[in-house]
């Protein structure tokens, strides 16, 4: 069976994967049928993995009941210090459970969620408080010292993570999960602004890239139907190995990205996969973790995946529970393919092409799939619409390369306050362009 046949049985009237055409906010647009219409329906449903290991983070662990338990008590003290839906909650720290905790209960209040780098400058994250506009604030030690001096008081509340004792600004992190569990779920309209995520700012200083909730909930389905396609072409799930009884995710990468965000953090909630967190990038630490924990996944930007598989000591560590090898957010290299397959026996690897404006949404490509045309970007996503253009804005014929074009549900909603942004990404007939080229 064709690909194109494959993809057109998944997604047909039906079908789970079914897809149709819906209201989006761009207009009506391709969108997955069966897909619940907000983010928070897909946490909220998350519940039911109960007793289930779900994170690993230094000395915490935590099951998916105690993660929730956690994240519902945060939200009691935060609404009940006056945290309403679409107030900005920002966060920036090192990845850590505390960071998916505060995540999880500022989204359900329903704030709008604000994921800053944590690797910038005082200068930068400043910024993007101030450009946003965000009246809460959550961060470790580290970022409160960076910022103790630029943040007033009348405009908001620091939650440290790990306050230092004395500390006269904030609330220590312990403090708020000693509140009582808050009362049920609002759920929100699907077009409920609730997630911006900030560019990194090549061109300039960064932009708040703005997503809703229909958004976010169609690109975590597009990594579902992703993994569906791969099954389907492979002829079924693939088995659990070296020792590991539940598949568990290595997460390393950035959860102020997209990729991040909901690849390596909401994904796990809908599928039950543990998420083994390391604070910052050690390739020996790794490897310690793969061996402990019997991680399955690991998904990285290539030049991480390369620095993993290529560690001269390698074969001390115990890595045979690894099958699934993922590599996104910029250019494969051509050897690294040939890396993970003399490294990791039958891998499953995996690659694509999408932007922060469409939350990775774009091509992708995994397992069977990835193999027949590694160095391709992936297969078109069936919800979002792709086409390439010449330097005057004339659409090019498929297989000529130009600036290529996006449009789709999964498309950004513009710019946190910069209408000139939206004016010069956006075309006349509702195309969003991405400065990237390439040809379908």
């Amino acid at each position: 069976m064709s690909m194109k046949t494959t993809i057109q049985e998944l997604t047909a009237e039906g079908a789970f994967f079914e897809v149709r055409d819906m209201p989006t906010a761009h207009g009506d647009l391709p969108g997955y049928a069966h897909a619940p219409q907000t983010l928070t329906e897909i946490i909220q449903n998350a519940r039911g993995h109960g007793d289930l290991g779900f994170i690993v983070s230094g000395e915490t662990r935590l099951t998916f009941a105690e993660f929730f338990a956690r994240a519902d008590s945060l939200r009691a003290y935060l609404e009940g210090q006056g945290l309403t839906a679409g107030d900005r909650f920002a966060i920036a720290m090192r990845n850590n459970a505390e960071w998916l905790i505060g995540f999880t209960a500022a989204f359900l209040a329903g704030a709008t969620v604000v994921p800053i780098n944590s690797w910038g400058q005082a200068a930068e994250l400043s910024f993007a408080l101030e450009d946003c506009g965000a009246s809460w604030l959550l961060c470790d030690d580290q970022r409160a010292k960076m910022l103790q001096e630029s943040l007033p008081t009348e405009r908001r509340l620091v939650v440290y993570d790990r306050a230092e004792p004395g500390t006269e600004r904030g609330i220590d992190f312990s403090v708020a999960l000693s509140s009582t569990t808050p009362v049920e779920v609002d759920i929100p309209p699907p077009d409920q602004v609730c997630l911006i995520l900030y560019t990194s700012g090549s061109t300039g200083r960064p932009k708040g890239v703005v997503h809703c909730q229909q958004a976010l909930s169609q690109a975590v389905f597009n990594m579902m139907f992703t993994g569906m396609l791969t099954m389907t072409v492979e002829g079924g799930l693939r088995e659990l190995r070296g020792g590991a009884t539940q598949e568990k995710a290595l997460l390393n990468v950035p959860l102020f990205h997209a990729t991040g965000l909901l690849g390596s953090f909401v994904l796990p909630l809908v599928t039950a996969q543990g998420i083994v967190m390391i604070s910052k990038w050690d390739a020996q630490e790794a490897l310690r973790l793969i061996e402990a924990e019997r991680v399955t996944l690991f998904s990285s930007v290539p030049s991480l995946v390369k620095d993993l598989l290529t560690q001269p000591n390698i074969g001390d560590f115990d890595i045979t529970s690894l099958h699934r090898v993922s590599s996104g957010g910029a250019a494969m290299p051509s050897d690294l393919p040939g890396i993970i397959e003399a490294r990791i026996d039958k891998a499953y690897a995996s690659g694509g092409y999408g932007l922060t404006e469409t939350l990775a949404v774009g091509s992708q490509a995994a397992g069977a799939v990835f193999d027949a045309k590694p160095a391709a970007a992936g297969v078109q996503s069936p919800i979002m619409h792709v086409r390439c253009t010449s330097s005057d804005g004339s659409v090019l014929p498929p297989g000529e390369p130009g600036e290529i074009e996006m449009r789709g549900v999964a498309c950004t909603l513009g710019y946190w306050n910069k209408p000139d942004a939206d004016a010069a990404i956006f075309t006349a007939d509702g195309w969003m362009k991405t400065g990237d080229v390439g040809f379908a």
